[in-house]
């Protein structure tokens, strides 16, 4: 789903976590990271407490999901450590990534996400996910090569 497709509230990786069936289907484990995610959210609370956007999203979610609901009343609380997880990509099958966050030292409010390959098979599987996320015909259609491109997305809340 291309982000311009979407309401700017909508543009948020929580929102789509839990409002998106695809999103959902993607996430192998989603029940565990979802949860984690929300409890990683809710550790971010303490400083966006009266932030009308945070106020927004959190409210929207609450009315929207069930699970997000009850999640956020359970009031668990994580820090973001480094972990691994998977996807099941519905054309090119299962992905395996690293996640580490980057914090710049300038500016304290800014995070990096970056993913890794986490093994040969993901790894090997990255041309073929690129020619997908191009609209390309078959994730195993042969292709000029492609190097290595990532995709970062900043987002305040």
């Amino acid at each position: 789903m291309s982000s311009t497709a979407l309401e700017p509230a909508e543009r948020n990786l929580l929102w789509l976590v839990f409002m998106d069936p695809a999103m959902r289907a993607l996430l192998a484990d989603w029940d565990g990271q979802a949860r984690d995610l929300v409890a990683q959210f809710r550790a971010d609370s303490r400083q966006r407490s009266g932030d009308p956007r945070f106020e927004q999203l959190t409210g929207g979610l609450r009315e929207a999901s069930e699970e997000f609901r009850a999640w956020w009343e359970a009031h668990d609380i994580a820090e973001f450590g480094s972990s691994r997880r998977t996807f099941s990509h519905p054309r090119v099958g299962a992905l395996t990534f690293d996640y580490v966050k980057l914090a710049a030292l300038d500016a304290p409010g800014i995070k990096l996400f970056a993913c890794m390959p986490a093994d040969a098979a993901t790894t090997e599987k990255l041309p073929a996910l690129q020619r997908c996320a191009a609209g390309g015909e078959s994730p195993d259609a042969e292709a000029a090569d492609a190097g290595t491109a990532g995709e970062v997305t900043v987002s305040p809340v």
